[in-house]
């Protein structure tokens, strides 16, 4: 396969996941090759020839979506974790300030002022 088809794919992994967590649901790569016409490991071999993998795909949206979410609507910090798959608040919190170096109710409040 080359490059371009493997840049595609990671494109339908991305609308995958993102019609998913739009829906409340999370995939798991299974579900996710499964729906693109292909084996997982197939899935997880091409995504790796351009230095990504479905967990790094499923966390760069569920960030996208945690920000906008965060910055556009007044649900609770444990309403969106929860709209994004996370089991708990706690979970949601952990991940967030992994990937931003803060914890949603500071980014909401720092977006606010």
């Amino acid at each position: 396969m080359d490059l371009e088809a493997n840049k595609l794919l990671a494109e339908g992994v991305r609308e995958a996941v993102r019609a998913s967590l739009s829906k409340h649901r999370c995939l798991t790569g299974l579900q996710c090759a499964t729906e693109l016409g292909i084996s997982v490991r197939s899935m997880q071999r091409r995504l790796k020839t351009i230095d990504l993998s479905f967990s790094t795909i499923v966390n760069e949206i569920r960030y996208d979506l945690a920000r906008a979410q965060l910055l556009h609507c007044s649900d609770t910090i444990e309403e969106i974790g929860r709209a994004l798959g996370f089991s708990t608040q706690e979970s949601f919190i952990r991940a967030f300030t992994r990937w931003s170096d803060m914890s949603p109710g500071e980014f909401r409040r720092q977006s606010s002022s």
